[in-house]
């Protein structure tokens, strides 16, 4: 899944889109967020996702590790 859009909610919450209805949200407005295009990779009934950005030679590399709290 990419990365499609995203929202800033006032500087209180992000909201990253990977499908028209479908979205990660994140209230650290201030730290390390993902960006559009990034590829999003998680297993089933998981709380980690991996992200995936392009280098500079256009191909997707392993970027970071993620947790979903609060879940």
């Amino acid at each position: 899944m990419k990365i499609i859009k995203v929202y800033n909610y006032f500087d209180k919450s992000l909201q990253f889109y990977y499908d028209e209805n479908h979205c990660i949200t994140t209230t650290d407005t201030k730290g390390d967020t993902l960006r559009i295009g990034d590829s999003i990779s998680k297993i089933n009934n998981s709380t980690k996702f991996k992200v995936f950005r392009k280098n500079k030679f256009g191909k997707y590399t392993f970027y970071n590790d993620y947790e979903i709290s609060g879940i």
